[in-house]
């Protein structure tokens, strides 16, 4: 063989063509994808930001927990303090990660249609 057929540029065309339609499909859909993934990044900030407000909130709360708990004798202490213990410890150990950002959709080189289409139809010279 020394060059491609007419059916082979015709396979190799059609090929780059599917390849084209297919990498203009994924990216419009990584377009759409990622201006979800901006509309759901923007919901998990909005999250955190209250996980901030709920912290501020838990020490507010252990602060009168203790206070309140610093006024006592120490008979009641002895009858109340394991509950109280147990009370602070609750409030002290809740969980308040804060949720990751997730990342845009990162796609690998779409670039095979034209490396396809560049091919040489015979050797060169």
């Amino acid at each position: 063989m020394h060059e491609l057929t007419k059916e082979d540029k015709a396979t190799r065309d059609e090929l780059v063509e599917r390849l084209d339609t297919i990498t203009n499909k994924i990216t419009t859909q990584t377009e759409a994808a990622d201006e979800k993934i901006t509309e759901l990044n923007e919901s998990i900030q909005e999250y955190n930001d209250t996980l901030k407000e709920v912290d501020r909130f838990a020490d507010e709360v252990l602060k009168r927990i203790g206070d309140y708990f610093g006024t006592k004798s120490e008979g009641w202490k002895e009858e109340k303090g394991d509950a109280y213990d147990e009370w602070i410890s609750a409030w002290s150990n809740i969980n308040l990660s804060p949720m990751d950002l997730i990342e845009e959709v990162a796609l690998d080189d779409m670039e095979h249609s034209k490396e396809l289409a560049e091919l040489p139809e015979t050797p060169e010279s």
